[in-house]
């Protein structure tokens, strides 16, 4: 019985050898048509991933701009609050070099003074306010030593 299929292969090879390499064209052809398949997944996957992208990057420039906005608003907090420290400096040298004027001016009628008792007071201040007196306590070696008495009562 095998002899007679292998009579019958020998005699009909040329059919047998076509229907061989039409089934290896259409194997061929499937093959194909599965990796252009998966190239296409593999292309729909990248174009998702793009498409997510964009929306990153769009969303990351919104970010930006608006870090840039905040970055603005407070630069513009910082330079004014500089704005406002070197006004109350300017304000603190001011009233500190008219205390040291009116020191000097005391220091000048302490030294004409007899005893420390003669010699006069200066007010204190606190801001805009008179909140106490200084008066001279002592001399050493032309150092001025004053002290601060207590605030003033309302009524005075």
């Amino acid at each position: 019985m095998i002899e007679l299929f292998w009579a019958w292969v020998i005699g009909n090879y040329k059919g047998i050898g076509l229907l061989l390499l039409i089934a290896g064209v259409a194997g061929y052809v499937a093959i194909l048509r599965h990796s252009v398949q998966k190239q296409e997944l593999a292309i729909a996957a990248r174009e998702a991933d793009i498409a997510t992208l964009k929306k990153d990057l769009d969303n990351a420039k919104v970010a930006i701009s608006s870090m840039k906005e905040g970055m603005k608003t407070f630069q513009g907090f910082v330079n004014e609050a500089l704005v406002s420290l070197k006004t109350t400096q300017n304000k603190i040298n001011t009233q500190n070099r008219n205390l040291q004027r009116a020191l000097d001016n005391i220091a000048i009628i302490a030294v004409a003074a007899k005893r420390i008792l003669d010699a006069p007071t200066v007010p204190f201040f606190m801001g805009d306010n008179v909140a106490g007196s200084a008066i001279l306590l002592g001399v050493d070696n032309g150092v001025y030593r004053f002290g601060v008495l207590p605030p003033l009562s309302p009524t005075h």
